[in-house]
């Protein structure tokens, strides 16, 4: 209900300067929000952000910079601390999935559970740090079983969603990557294959371990599955496979060094961030055509929010040192995914299943009347848009 509620009960904010893009379903508006809280650490904006990743219920923003720093914001700008904060000299990825939220700080591989959403003091936690076994890059979440890369090459596959108390770590496969160079990134396609890049290609592998359909794209950490396609970032192009089929779509040639990418749920604009200049590019994937470069922002990484948000940063040269800002937008996106009319119908949908949810709690006298009730797992359907 939160999220509908922020998804569609917003007005758009009034301010300084709006980018408006045309697109084939219309105009996309963006603009920088201003309320994101300042950290009160003065020199946190001298190191550059490494890695940031946001909930799926699109709640909590983690921020991760050089030197194993950590920004943790809520949805509506305010900073928190990070629980049980891993002591960390670098922290190279985050992944937030399954309701666990997962960090790459060598020589660690650090996994919180997320018992309440909205409370990261209850969250559990537990370090794996083994010989022989030190997490490098590449980080991905399907059905509790996590694969990661670590030195050497190889990845890991390790089954978390089994053991309530994350004492015990199973696992499940490892194998080498070598035939793609350094790895870079991972990507689950189903719970038995995974999509892997690296610095001389990508490639499909079988979570066993058997190399299935190698790829020339030399993507880096520029990967993002969304929506059944798989799209990938080089320097000058972005490729679009079908995740299914495994075979590639199109390629559509782009104006920048795109260092990480990122779209909406829908697959509908593809956000690309450059790894040199403030410059962010915007793809449309109905048509599909390179839209528009933003300058004055999108260095380096960038993240797309379910509730609409598009986090990136950008580079400021202040004298003698370089600053490194976090930057969040603001934008219609879910006027693209929910039209207004359907907007309505989804909000009148989720208020009468709340109410009908409040009436039965008031009227049961026992907990058996409680034990299957349909509109609480309607809100819990609704709470979470496609």
């Amino acid at each position: 209900m939160e999220l509908l509620k922020r998804l569609f009960g917003r007005k758009e904010r009034q301010a300084e300067e709006v980018y408006e893009i045309t697109t084939s379903k219309g105009v996309l508006k963006l603009w920088l929000e201003q309320d994101l809280q300042q950290d009160p650490d003065p020199k946190v904006e001298e190191y550059w952000i490494e890695t940031l990743d946001v909930s799926e219920d699109a709640r909590w923003l983690l921020v991760g910079r050089r030197y194993g720093l950590f920004q943790f914001y809520d949805w509506r700008g305010r900073l928190h601390r990070l629980p049980a904060r891993p002591p960390a000299q670098v922290v190279l990825e985050i992944l937030f999935k399954e309701n666990f939220l997962i960090l790459i700080t060598p020589p660690y591989l650090v996994v919180y559970r997320i018992e309440d959403p909205e409370n990261p003091a209850t969250w559990k936690s537990f370090k794996l740090s083994q010989e022989g076994i030190r997490p490098s890059m590449g980080l991905d979440l399907m059905r509790g079983v996590l694969a990661f890369g670590v030195v050497g090459n190889r990845v890991y596959a390790i089954d978390v969603g089994e053991d309530l108390s994350l004492q015990r770590v199973e696992f499940k496969s490892s194998f080498s990557v070598s035939e793609i160079g350094e790895l870079r990134a991972i990507k689950f396609l189903t719970p038995s294959k995974l999509f892997i890049t690296g610095t001389e290609g990508s490639a499909i592998y079988s979570l066993s371990g058997n190399l299935l359909k190698k790829f020339p794209y030399r993507a880096g950490r520029a990967v993002a599955l969304i929506n059944g396609r798989l799209i990938l970032g080089e320097e000058g192009k972005v490729i679009v496979l079908d995740a299914y089929k495994e075979e590639e779509l199109y390629k559509i040639d782009v104006p920048l060094k795109v260092s990480q990418l990122d779209g909406d749920p829908e697959g509908l604009f593809v956000f690309l961030a450059d790894a040199e200049e403030n410059h962010l590019g915007i793809l449309d994937l109905q048509t599909p055509q390179y839209l528009q470069t933003l300058e004055g922002f999108g260095y380096s990484v960038v993240k797309v929010s379910k509730d609409g948000y598009i986090y990136t940063s950008r580079w400021l040269q202040d004298k003698d040192r370089k600053l490194y800002q976090l930057v969040k937008l603001g934008s219609n996106l879910v006027d693209f995914i929910y039209p207004k009319d359907r907007q309505e119908k989804v909000l009148k949908q989720a208020e009468r299943a709340y109410k009908e949810f409040v009436s039965k709690v008031q009227k049961a006298k026992d907990l058996s009347q409680l034990e299957d009730l349909n509109s609480l797992k309607e809100i819990a359907r609704l709470g979470h848009p496609p």
